[in-house]
């Protein structure tokens, strides 16, 4: 099976297991097998603001301009409280 992401979850990995063998695991299941396969859980981290990086907030201020101007090129408006 070819795939785009580089992670499984654990609803692709019980559709996967169904299709090979035809046998259904819960999804509770199916991630203890993959823990004991050595897969890990991969969740995204929440960071406060001022963890981040100058180079960080650098890149997210770069990157939001261009997104605002780019919005008022096609006729957005935008409402920042």
């Amino acid at each position: 099976m070819r795939r785009k992401a580089q992670y499984w979850t654990a609803e692709e990995m019980q559709d996967h297991i169904f299709k090979l063998t035809n046998v259904s695991f819960s999804i509770s299941y199916i991630r203890r097998i993959m823990k004991s396969w050595g897969y890990t859980m991969k969740v995204p981290v929440r960071m406060h603001v001022k963890r981040a990086s100058k180079r960080r907030i650098k890149k997210f201020q770069k990157n939001i301009k261009k997104s605002i101007e780019m919005a008022k090129r096609e006729g957005y408006t935008i409402c920042i409280p």
